[in-house]
């Protein structure tokens, strides 16, 4: 079976794998259901013209069904284990949840609480064991690969199911950057690492390791910043300063393949 694990957003790690050395929660023989995204076809009828034209898709929010079972050393603990696992997931918070073994190595979806979890139905204080179920949703409907970077003239292929929209992180004396058309626009020098994201939704936002917004280098990189992105099946290449390397992950709708 694939390896399986839930990270709670407070850090908890959860390995649910059957026989991992995390024996507190192990998925039951039917425990995965779901997880695969979901799209809708967005198409062109032409008046005259058989069938339809295909433009692209819509790509749904996805979920699914963890199916548990949660085992204590004596009945004492098994009530705050279930406590602590029930805590573990949140509807305003999201929490990861990573499978392996795919073509792609390694993927994660952020995931939330969709529906509130049941009641235990029996006490928790008088048992060693218990069955659980959890049902999640992932509002970015794909799974995403772990990170790949890249320097200098750096060739990104888009094998996944969106758009690739990479980002730059760079320190030092900054530079030239090309993007895949030819055109070019210059990082500013600056002593911290500092990253640029090239997604659209994020309004190119300029931030330190931690997410912190820089407002002053934002707002000196707005004007002329180039942020082309990568479609899908596309093959595009980048060309970054010394000190800069590209950041990218691909995203999937299916982590069964």
């Amino acid at each position: 079976m694939r390896r399986i694990v839930y990270t709670s957003p407070h850090g908890d790690v959860w390995d649910l794998t059957p026989g991992s050395a995390d024996d507190r929660a192990s998925l039951l023989t039917d425990g995965v259901e779901g997880g695969a995204g979901s799209w809708d076809t967005q198409a062109l009828n032409l008046v005259g013209s058989p069938g339809r034209i295909r433009t692209g898709l819509t790509i749904n929010e996805s979920g699914g069904t963890l199916r548990v079972l949660l085992k204590a050393a004596s009945a004492e603990d098994l009530d705050p284990l279930y406590r602590r696992w029930r805590q573990g997931w949140s509807a305003k918070q999201a929490g990861l949840l990573s499978m392996g073994g795919s073509s792609l190595g390694r993927l994660t979806a952020r995931v939330y609480l969709l529906d509130p979890m049941p009641s235990p139905g029996l006490n928790p204080q008088r048992l060693r064991a218990m069955r659980v179920e959890v049902t999640w949703v992932n509002d970015d409907g794909v799974w995403w690969t772990d990170e790949i970077r890249g320097t200098g003239q750096v060739t990104v292929t888009n094998v996944g199911d969106v758009t690739v929209k990479p980002k730059i992180r760079w320190s030092g004396s900054g530079g030239q950057v090309t993007v895949p058309s030819g055109a070019t626009f210059t990082l500013p020098p600056t002593q911290h690492a500092r990253i640029l994201d090239f997604d659209n939704k994020k309004s190119y936002q300029v931030t330190d390791e931690r997410g912190v917004l820089d407002k002053p280098l934002w707002g000196r990189l707005g004007e002329v910043v180039k942020p082309e992105v990568v479609p899908v099946l596309g093959r595009r290449e980048y060309r970054l300063p010394p000190g800069a390397e590209l950041v990218w992950q691909l995203g999937v709708l299916d982590p069964w393949t």
